[in-house]
């Protein structure tokens, strides 16, 4: 009984391991989406995609970025808090695909003028950098928060 309990532990901790550094991941991603590696190109002139899934790669985001703007569809200023979840089908403000149950909804808030409660907008982590980028290029850098200032959610 001892020894299963043990064997149970350890599992335990390996999980935990594991979690703790998908966690650290995820927020560099996100933070700092600069970092991952990009490059490279697709054969016959075809734009960049994520081979993970066929999804648009990062050229193709921005412009679908410019869009989501111009049609009103994302704002151009700081969310007043962002939180993220398990995805569960919603739309994404950016691309308009649904984010999944595999992929992470970012969920952006910002303030309404004049009217209760916030706007939420529903994101991929991916949309998410290309707004954050295009955002960044767009405005000067006192209208946008430097990447040490990201928004905080109401917890903490």
């Amino acid at each position: 009984m001892v020894d299963a309990a043990r064997v149970c532990l350890e599992a335990n901790e390996r999980l935990l391991l594991a979690t703790r550094h998908r966690l650290k991941l995820s927020r560099r991603i996100l933070y700092y989406p600069g970092l991952s590696i990009t490059g490279g190109s697709d054969p016959d002139g075809a734009p960049p995609s994520d081979p993970a899934g066929g999804r648009p790669g990062h050229t193709v985001l921005r412009e679908k970025v410019r869009q989501a703007i111009e049609q009103g569809r994302m704002p151009t200023r700081e969310p007043v808090t962002l939180h993220g979840a398990v995805g569960v089908g919603r739309r994404c403000s950016v691309c308009e695909e649904p984010v999944t149950t595999e992929e992470t909804d970012l969920r952006l808030y910002f303030a309404r003028d004049r009217a209760a409660g916030p706007v939420v907008h529903h994101v991929h982590v991916r949309c998410y950098s290309a707004w954050v980028h295009t955002l960044r290029d767009r405005l000067p850098s006192p209208h946008w928060a430097r990447p040490d200032s990201h928004p905080r959610s109401p917890s903490g």
